[in-house]
C-alpha cells in the first residue's frame, strides 16, 4: 500500500500541503533518528503515515501525520506530532509495529553498548598517554634531589 496523500489545506490558502519525503543521511555515525528512519519509519509510511513540511519549512522540519489525520482540523501534538519520539510513544500502542519497535530498541541498546566500549577505550588511551608521558618526564629529568639549604633558607625569606 502506498503512503496516502496528506488532506487539508495550507494555511496561506494555497491548496494542500505537499508532502515531503523522508530525510536521507549520510553519515559515519548513525544516531537514533537515522535508526529510526531506517527501522520504524518505512513501517509507518506502509500503514499510511504522512509527512508534512513545518512551519519553519526547514530541511529537518517536518509534522507527522498519522493516517485519516486532517491537520487542518487535527490539534498539534495530539492528532499529529513534531518529533520521532511522540511518534514512537505513539506507534507502541500499535501492535502492527511491534517487530519494527523492537528492532529499534535493540538497535539503540547495541550503539549505547558501542558508545560504553568507544568511551571505555578511550579513557584507557588518554590513561595510558599519560602515564607514558610522566614515565618519560621522569626519565628525561632523572631523580630528584633534595633541596639544598641555600634554596630551603630562599623559600623561609
Amino acid at each position: 500500500k502506498a503512503p496516502r496523500s496528506p488532506g487539508g489545506g495550507s494555511a496561506c490558502g494555497l491548496g494542500p500541503p505537499k508532502p515531503v519525503a523522508p530525510p536521507s543521511f549520510v553519515s559515519s555515525r548513525p544516531n537514533s533518528k537515522h535508526r529510526f528512519w531506517a527501522l520504524v519509519w518505512p513501517s509507518l509510511a506502509e500503514a499510511g503515515w504522512a509527512l508534512e513540511p513545518g512551519k519553519r519549512r526547514r530541511e529537518n522540519d517536518y509534522y507527522f501525520i498519522p493516517p485519516d489525520t486532517n491537520r487542518e482540523t487535527a490539534r498539534y501534538r495530539v492528532d499529529y506530532f513534531d518529533s520521532v519520539k511522540s511518534v514512537l510513544d505513539l506507534a507502541a500502542g500499535d501492535p502492527r509495529f511491534t517487530s519494527q519497535l523492537e528492532a529499534f530498541a535493540q538497535a539503540e541498546q547495541a550503539a549505547a553498548i558501542e558508545r560504553q566500549e568507544a568511551e571505555a577505550a578511550a579513557q584507557q588511551a588518554r590513561q595510558a598517554a599519560l602515564l607514558e608521558a610522566r614515565a618519560k618526564g621522569h626519565a628525561a629529568s632523572g631523580p630528584r634531589k633534595p633541596p639544598s639549604e641555600a634554596s630551603l633558607r630562599a623559600r623561609k625569606a
